[in-house]
């Protein structure tokens, strides 16, 4: 638990630990979800719909076990679903997601990965290789200031370059038109995502709000 707190809270992240099974951090992240539309996203069987659960003692929603054999969660949320909830007389919308096995970025050029993590962004902005993906290549600013990075955070970040490559690997060969994946807004690069994520987004969000605008 500490090491999270080590790795994630000077990287500008709040965090909270909580336990459904335990009743620990329930009001905390009840005031933090106050008059907000929320989203629980996360591996399958960690307990996100447990923890919406021991939110509200009116929701009785369907949990599954994490299997002995796998050690992995089932796939108990099917779908995503819009749940209205008032705290203290304030109304908050929960989305609960469906639980996943594996992040991938399948999305995504490799360049772009970086954006994505602000503790080698700082390094990357300052390496002197355009297309420089921070692996092995000599002289990298990141690599060479590989100590002040936490290490599992690095892993993370190669192993999601390696699977953005795949990705561009496949789009090259099918001949898709390359589609720019980030953007730059004032001084700050901008991860974009596909055209089609991006539409079923809109999508999604018009959907909640205007299910939030119905009970304001």
């Amino acid at each position: 638990m500490f090491q999270v707190f080590d790795i994630y809270e000077p990287l500008g992240y709040e965090i909270y630990f909580t336990s459904a099974k335990e009743n620990i951090g329930i009001e905390d992240i009840s005031n933090v979800m106050k008059n907000k539309i929320c989203a629980f996203a996360g591996a399958s069987g960690v307990g996100k719909t447990s923890l919406i659960n021991a939110i509200s003692s009116d929701f009785k929603l369907r949990t599954g076990n994490v299997s002995d054999k796998t050690k992995r969660g089932t796939h108990t949320t099917r779908h995503c679903e819009i749940i209205k909830i008032n705290i203290n007389n304030e109304l908050s919308m929960i989305v609960d997601t469906p639980g996943f096995s594996h992040l991938v970025f399948d999305f995504i050029m490799p360049k772009d990965i970086e954006n994505l993590f602000p503790e080698i962004k700082q390094y990357a902005d300052k390496c002197k290789f355009k297309d420089c993906l921070h692996l092995t290549e000599t002289d990298c600013e990141v690599t060479k200031n590989i100590d002040k990075i936490n290490i599992s955070r690095y892993e993370s970040y190669q192993k999601f370059v390696e699977e953005a490559k795949i990705y561009k690997d496949r789009i090259k060969k099918e001949g898709h038109k390359k589609e720019t994946t980030s953007k730059i807004s004032g001084n700050k690069s901008i991860t974009k995502v596909s055209s089609k994520k991006r539409q079923q987004s809109r999508v999604n969000e018009k959907k909640v709000t205007n299910e939030y605008e119905r009970y304001n």
